[in-house]
């Protein structure tokens, strides 16, 4: 996956754990199935204003072609509801690489 997606969430390993796994966490199931990002259950935080953005499958919005149109006057509304997930004092381990070079 060519995204930057995979690559901060690499240079950035306990934020990643924290986002893929501990907003799951159920204190009442202590098997690891018991919390965890899986095929079924997802972090999506445009989930409450899917039927306007689409659905999102593995972080990225899949629009189907039946999503509704959004109205002026919903737009503040409907941003109310969009989730957003902020990392403080994550610290990273990874930096950018520079310029690939090709020897030959």
């Amino acid at each position: 996956d060519a995204t930057q997606g995979p690559a901060a969430s690499f240079g950035v390993p306990a934020a990643s754990i924290l986002r893929a796994h501990y907003v799951f966490k159920d204190e009442t199931d202590i098997t690891s199935d018991g919390w965890g990002q899986s095929l079924h259950r997802q972090l999506e935080l445009l989930g409450d204003v899917r039927q306007f953005f689409g659905k999102c499958v593995n972080g990225k919005v899949t629009l189907l072609g039946t999503e509704e149109d959004l109205d002026q006057e919903e737009v503040s509304e409907v941003a109310q509801r969009i989730r957003v997930g902020v990392h403080s004092d994550a610290q990273v381990v990874f930096a950018k690489a520079g310029p690939r070079h090709l020897f030959t």
